[in-house]
């Protein structure tokens, strides 16, 4: 089938293939799911084909709920024949457009186009993260299919300057991650939170959502929690590989608590004093867009674009950012905002304001863009 082309509104194509891993708890995973969930209603046809995990369950991974998706194994190493299973896929379904998410998918995603030839599909990517081989060949291999691709795209301008100055790919433009601003708001529901984790009347919540994953550093916020001991609850919400590593380590320290799933993010964002990321890498994360969008003020490590999330072009700083890998200044930055309620409420009032430019219709507008060619 022919490559879609815009409508008069930039309409999404009728049918929309997005390639990657799998559905494992992340904001690469969220991001697409909710694209997909959206272009759905609007009456699109959007299906997932996954390769390295099929969704399993819901205690390990996104439902995909009513996106339909496909398990289409790969082997190790470059797996030439998964490449030609995902162009029969593709031929299959009558595909218009191929959305491949992060390095590997953006290779197979154009040696697919390789083995359809003229018939191939609008292709395109997204960069939700570094890359996770960085390795001369993995470079090499992303450069080759980057030029296959009829778009690029990153989820901030730090990444994308990333992606091109190191040679991954030639050109890329930024589709920043979008939140609905009227879900996550400072005003509603805190879920009883503070009571069902045994914060003291007057005492604080310091709260870190996210995959444990080594890349997330939980560690370093488990050293600061020692640190500072027991003057605040300290709240790490997720599951993944370091967890029962994570949970050792903290054993001893009965003010930190552990949960494993959360229904309603924005309630518990809600009841927190303090949001805390601590990551050695991100691109754009969604949560602390969340967080922002939520009032909280927040502790991030300078990487991605974190900064520019919390800062912004000229204005004024609505988050504390330190280093990453570094406990003691990540404490001292959690301790300064403990200590001034005022200026937590005023780092929250910004951080409200700033979240109002990175809404979901912002983001979905980037990305019918990329699909059809504006």
């Amino acid at each position: 089938m022919g490559r879609a082309t815009a409508g008069a509104e930039g309409a999404a194509p009728r049918r929309l293939l997005h390639l990657l891993s799998g559905l494992e708890v992340g904001g690469k995973e969220r991001v697409v799911l909710d694209l997909a969930r959206r272009a759905r209603t609007a009456g699109h046809d959007q299906r997932l084909v996954l390769f390295d995990t099929p969704f399993r369950d819901a205690t390990r991974d996104f439902d995909p709920g009513e996106v339909p998706w496909t398990f289409l194994p790969r082997g190790p190493g470059l797996d030439l024949g998964f490449a030609r299973r995902l162009a029969r896929e593709v031929r299959t379904l009558g595909c218009e457009v191929l959305h491949a998410h992060n390095d590997t998918a953006l290779v197979y995603a154009a040696l697919a186009g390789l083995a359809l030839g003229r018939a191939r599909p609008r292709t395109v990517a997204t960069f939700h993260s570094r890359p996770a081989h960085a390795t001369r060949a993995a470079r090499w291999l992303t450069r080759l299919g980057s030029w296959r691709m009829d778009g690029i795209s990153a989820v901030a301008d730090e990444l994308a300057q990333y992606l091109t100055g190191a040679g991954w790919v030639g050109r890329c433009k930024t589709v920043w991650n979008g939140i609905s601003l009227a879900r996550f708001t400072p005003e509603g529901d805190d879920g009883g939170w503070r009571a069902r984790l045994a914060v003291p009347p007057g005492g604080a919540l310091v709260l870190h959502v996210g995959r444990l994953d080594p890349l997330k550093r939980q560690e370093d916020l488990l050293a600061a929690a020692r640190l500072l001991g027991p003057r605040a609850r300290f709240v790490l919400v997720g599951s993944g590989p370091r967890e029962a590593a994570l949970r050792q380590t903290a054993a001893d320290l009965e003010h930190v608590t552990f949960v494993a799933h959360v229904r309603d993010v924005a309630e518990l964002l809600r009841a927190a004093d303090v949001f805390v990321l601590c990551s050695a890498s991100e691109g754009a994360p969604r949560v602390l867009l969340e967080a922002m969008a939520c009032g909280r003020a927040i502790v991030a490590t300078d990487v991605g674009g974190c900064r520019s999330l919390l800062e912004g072009a000229g204005a004024e700083p609505c988050g504390l950012v330190v280093p990453p890998a570094e406990p003691g200044e990540l404490a001292r930055a959690i301790d300064a905002l403990l200590e001034a309620r005022e200026r937590r409420a005023e780092l929250g009032r910004r951080a409200r304001e700033r979240a109002g430019e990175f809404s979901e219709e912002r983001e979905w507008a980037g990305y019918l863009g990329l699909w059809g060619g504006g």
